[in-house]
């Protein structure tokens, strides 16, 4: 938000003001769960974008600066929409979005996995 201060016209009382300027979108004030029930089609919100997500993605796990989502065969037409939403929304603490590709088959618990965002 920014300050704008003002002056009174001259021969009026010298009285100043200021407003604020507040974001330009109520994008900046959601959050991810919000945002995605709003452009994920769903049975609830009626969109006829694409096949529908009965589920939307609400949480992912975060280690260091990488948030990492395990989305459902549903979302995946829409993986990149959900990861740009995730990285937007939780700047700057996340720089990288990855979604598991595959199941843990090995001792040390890695997995594949795709940079979606």
């Amino acid at each position: 938000a920014s300050l704008d201060s003002r002056r009174a016209p001259p021969g009026r009382a010298s009285v100043r003001t200021s407003r604020v300027v507040l974001p330009s979108s109520a994008y900046d004030l959601m959050t991810v769960d919000r945002v995605l029930r709003r452009i994920l089609p769903t049975s609830e919100n009626g969109a006829d974008t694409g096949p529908p997500v009965a589920e939307v993605p609400s949480s992912f796990e975060v280690a260091g600066h990488i948030a990492h989502v395990n989305l459902r065969e549903e979302a995946l037409p829409y993986k990149f929409l959900i990861g740009r939403a995730v990285l937007e929304k939780n700047r700057p603490r996340i720089r990288v979005v990855v979604n598991k590709t595959g199941s843990i088959e090995n001792e040390y618990r890695t997995f594949p996995m795709e940079i979606i965002a």
